[in-house]
């Protein structure tokens, strides 16, 4: 009873961590990076935001933030700019981030997209983490259907995270729950779980079958084996 009470704590403990936007500031640079300090320990891969305040009603944000080494709390961070709102219709700005910037890490982590193998595995998904908030596949079918592409790749799913303000993907392979950050693609956490016993192709989706380009002789071909594939997706850099 104990083990199974420990067990429970810790996926709510992950589930937390996951849906958590961390703020700190930049507190130095040295050789290129960002140097802040988090409230926590934070893994290599986890991205963010800067933002700066131009006054005490106007900020922006300014650039992307990627952890790139971490001792415990105290993380380096790679800054690029910021495109993810990027409009031909609006005038682009470049603005270097400074000391005293403000950045928020893990940004979006509480909407997390899954990619599972069936409908089982996205309602154990909900009910084993009711705090995050879960993007439905259906959104990222149809943009693969739209886009005449049939299978996600690092690309296409990265795009559907800047559309919709995705901070997260989930992959379930085989017995486990990989937790990615969209941005750099790194699995931050892993978490045990049931292996499928049916497979959907690409995904766990209600529209069905996803086709390319002239009902599918163009735009990927089919996943014939589920798991296999998005391990490819996900570790073969």
């Amino acid at each position: 009873m104990f083990k199974k009470i420990l067990i429970l704590f810790t996926i709510a403990v992950h589930a937390l961590y996951a849906g958590s936007a961390i703020t700190t500031h930049i507190e130095k640079f040295n050789k290129g990076y960002a140097v802040v300090t988090a409230p926590k320990a934070l893994p290599i891969g986890v991205s963010g935001i800067v933002l700066r305040n131009f006054d005490n009603t106007h900020e922006a944000i300014i650039a992307n933030a990627l952890v790139v080494q971490a001792a415990g709390s105290h993380l380096a961070l790679k800054l690029t700019p910021y495109r993810d709102l990027q409009q031909d219709v609006l005038p682009t700005y470049n603005i270097a981030p400074k000391v005293g910037d403000r950045v928020v890490l893990q940004h979006h982590y509480s909407r997390i997209l899954p990619i599972v193998p069936d409908k089982a595995s996205f309602d154990a998904l909900v009910s084993r983490y009711p705090n995050l908030t879960w993007v439905h596949p259906d959104l990222y079918a149809s943009a693969l259907e739209s886009s005449f592409h049939s299978k996600p790749n690092r690309e296409n799913l990265q795009a559907e995270c800047r559309d919709d303000s995705i901070g997260l993907l989930l992959f379930q392979i085989n017995d486990k729950d990989y937790f990615v950050d969209c941005k750099s693609f790194h699995v931050i956490d892993t978490q045990p779980a049931t292996p499928a016993t049916t497979f959907l192709t690409p995904f766990y989706n209600r529209l069905g079958k996803i086709k390319g380009r002239f009902m599918g002789l163009f735009g990927g071909g089919t996943i014939t084996d589920f798991n296999r594939y998005y391990s490819q997706l996900l570790f073969q850099k």
